[in-house]
């Protein structure tokens, strides 16, 4: 009796497992879910700055298609960074997120060695003043095992054909001309 009531349930679970699998299926194939989206919404405003770091905070947008929101605490880990100029300027880590339904915004804070500044202005000068960006990351997500997910990597060229510090120079100069 109580094996054939056993088999019974892990039959009904069996069942209900595919069929959650089915709607979860059926979801994503007639775009009630999705997957969510990330844009940023402010690429850096200044943080806490000591002798040795300063932070940049970062917000990002999240478009969260799905009607419930998912929340990540203990099995998330996120890490990112950027390079400018092949000089790692920036590292930050996120070890938890909740996004709600709908939209909504994540701010990021992130820590710039300020050693890393002196090395990065001689790469700077030296490209003479071109800014190549590259921000990229990755994530460790607990869920049905351990999931890696690597950010896609963002390049991006600043200041091309400026040279923002030599300008600025010979207009000072300039107004001294004949004193």
């Amino acid at each position: 009796m109580v094996l054939s009531l056993a088999k019974r349930l892990l039959k009904l679970v069996g069942v209900l497992f595919v069929l959650g699998v089915v709607l979860v299926a059926l979801g994503f194939a007639t775009g009630v879910l999705g997957v969510p989206s990330v844009t940023v919404d402010d690429p850096g405003e200044w943080g806490t700055t000591t002798e040795e770091t300063t932070e940049i905070e970062t917000t990002i947008r999240v478009e969260n298609p799905n009607p419930l929101g998912i929340s990540l605490s203990e099995r998330f880990d996120a890490r990112y960074w950027v390079d400018l100029n092949g000089v790692r300027l920036v590292d930050g880590q996120r070890d938890s997120v909740s996004v709600p339904s709908g939209s909504s915004t994540i701010t990021l804070t992130s820590t710039l060695d300020n050693d890393r500044i002196v090395p990065w202005w001689v790469a700077y000068v030296r490209a003479d003043e071109t800014i190549e960006l590259r921000a990229t990351g990755n994530a460790t997500v607990e869920a049905f095992g351990q999931q890696h997910v690597s950010f896609p990597e963002h390049e991006r060229t600043l200041l091309e054909d400026r040279q923002p510090v030599i300008e600025a120079f010979s207009a000072a100069v300039s107004t001294m001309e004949g004193e």
